[in-house]
């Protein structure tokens, strides 16, 4: 093994202990009193302060300017040969319509037979063209011209992109999480890692994207809210949208026993003036017509919550997007993503307590739309502190609840320090011989440097012996596991042997536990691996250790030192 303590503490928590756990890191991260050169108490650790802007990251700013540029219009069973003059003509934006389908035998779509009902009102023109994906219309640009086309055609148009990324990796954001993150964020299968065609490549400070122009768009959207985001960042949105979601509080007051659904839809839109549409298509798939009775009785309630009733009684779910509020069969709304990106530096300082609050997050929240129980939604930490969900409106806001909650929880308890941080433990560390050298090294140089007895101080704590061991075979991390046939017939080559050193150390627990996080330095360990589906590397909960004097086997009640490997 490349790096590890001597002893042993069993992985499999539940999820409750997760979150205790977790919470009692964070209590920690909160709480830790740190100790002076002379053993004497500084003041407790500072929180970080969490921004509330930017609220939202505008995809508009990545687009051509004549897409973005808003526009007032209606139109009412118009084709869309007539929408395409209004964008040309009206709009000076160069057009070109190709409805073809893929296979030569493909019937294509006759623009002239599409008919569009819609609307703007001094709002995005893109918003038009995104809605246009009710009557099976999809668009990209290319060399500043507007394709519309078929979703298959838009899909399978992938166009290359570099973005220069050094601020992202000098403010602790690895390669492998940013690639893990954006893979999550933007429709999971098209990605080369599942099966896909789009592909994600650094070279050097420079991610290459290869992905359609959709995607191209929702990726530059992410790396702008990783490189600027706060309480919670909305991807992709605007000041329209920003506007609209506070038409959301105002109070309504309606009335309704066993009327057709369109009605009591009107009735609310008229009352609230928010653009809330019937979503056809998913409707009739869960078999629901306009012409459904319904009864909605609210008295002052806010907008949200009368949606919430309507949809409670038809089994169906609400989404926002491009300004409408749609009513959608339930069977859809999970194929309607959003992404968010939160600050929670406050709630976790490194790999293992992002896993732990990312665990906490899934078993506290409405677990079956999470990837780990066959839903599509997605939490990725691309740095400690740092976290992005990908999945459903109604799930991104119950998180925001749930680190609320939290957040209030860390606030009310009771500062406790930890009776045993200063206690003298030796521990045992086995390190590959290679690393043995450079860490013995810099331990004295990185690690509380005045801590460490030398002939100028003879009562400092701190002493590390060195000695060789014998060596262990390892499986190479690049190779898959040999067959049996590999076995049998002598080819088995994935496997190597590694030479082994163990580094005994003699130090304050609480140094120990800036040794560990140095030795997962040096490793790559500290930043977010490919190994853990929030894309952070899988560390056990708390601060590991190992046997040794005064040290012990198993997990600490305080969350500070237990057995474990590495």
């Amino acid at each position: 093994m490349p790096f590890s303590k001597i002893g042993s503490k069993s992985n499999n928590h539940s999820s409750n202990f997760v979150f205790s756990v977790a919470i009692a890191c964070l209590m920690c991260s909160q709480n830790l009193i740190a100790q002076e050169e002379s053993g004497g108490p500084k003041p407790a650790a500072v929180l970080p302060e969490i921004k509330d802007n930017p609220p939202f990251v505008d995809g508009a700013q990545f687009m051509s300017k004549g897409l973005a540029q808003q526009a007032t219009v209606t139109f009412e069973k118009s084709t869309v040969e007539e929408v395409v003059t209004w964008l040309s003509e009206q709009q000076d934006l160069p057009v070109v319509i190709n409805l073809k389908g893929d296979s030569e035998d493909a019937v294509p779509l006759d623009p002239s037979e599409i008919l569009v009902s819609d609307r703007l009102n001094n709002q995005p023109i893109y918003w038009l063209l995104n809605r246009l994906r009710s009557v099976g219309i999809y668009w990209f640009v290319e060399d500043d011209i507007l394709y519309l086309t078929t979703q298959a055609t838009a899909q399978k148009k992938l166009q290359t992109q570099s973005y220069t990324l050094g601020d992202l990796l000098d403010a602790g954001f690895s390669k492998q999480a940013v690639i893990i993150t954006l893979e999550a964020c933007f429709d999971p299968s098209s990605w080369e890692s599942a099966g896909g065609v789009a592909s994600l490549q650094w070279l050097g400070d420079v991610l290459f994207v290869r992905q359609n122009y959709e995607g191209q768009l929702m990726v530059a959207s992410t790396l702008a809210a990783l490189k600027d985001h706060g309480r919670r960042t909305w991807i992709n949105e605007s000041v329209f949208d920003q506007a609209i979601r506070k038409q959301w509080n105002a109070s309504v007051t309606l009335s309704f026993n066993q009327q057709p659904l369109s009605k009591v839809v009107q009735s609310l839109v008229e009352t609230s003036q928010v653009d809330i549409r019937l979503d056809y298509q998913s409707l009739a798939d869960a078999k629901i017509r306009d012409k459904t009775l319904v009864s909605l009785n609210v008295a002052n309630r806010s907008v949200t919550s009368a949606l919430d009733l309507l949809v409670l009684e038809l089994n169906a779910a609400w989404i926002y997007e491009n300004g409408v509020v749609w009513i959608v069969g339930r069977d859809s709304v999970n194929r309607r993503r959003k992404v968010a990106v939160m600050d929670v530096r406050d709630l976790c300082r490194d790999a293992g307590e992002s896993g732990a609050l990312g665990q906490a997050i899934e078993s506290q929240s409405n677990g079956d739309h999470w990837e780990t129980r066959g839903g599509d939604g997605a939490i990725r930490f691309p740095r400690s502190g740092t976290m992005a969900i990908a999945g459903t409106e109604r799930m991104i806001v119950e998180v925001e609840k749930l680190l609320i909650s939290y957040r209030k929880a860390l606030l009310a308890s009771k500062p406790r320090g930890d009776s045993t941080e200063n206690e003298l433990v030796q521990e045992f560390y086995v390190v590959q011989s290679d690393l043995a050298k450079t860490l013995v090294e810099l331990l004295p140089i990185l690690v509380e440097p005045t801590s460490w007895k030398t002939e100028s101080r003879p009562e400092a704590p701190g002493t590390v012996l060195v000695y060789a061991t014998e060596p262990t075979l390892l499986q190479h991390p690049a190779k898959p596991a040999p067959s049996k046939a590999d076995s049998e017939n002598g080819t088995d080559q994935v496997a190597y042997l590694s030479e082994q050193t163990v580094i005994i150390v003699m130090q304050k627990r609480s140094t120990h536990e800036k040794i560990v996080r140095l030795i997962g330095k040096l490793k790559g360990q500290d930043n977010p691996l490919n190994n853990s589906r929030y894309g952070v590397a899988p560390m056990p909960y708390g601060v590991m250790g190992g046997m040794g004097m005064g040290g012990g086997m198993g997990a600490s009640p305080s969350g500070t030192f237990g057995g474990g490997m590495f």
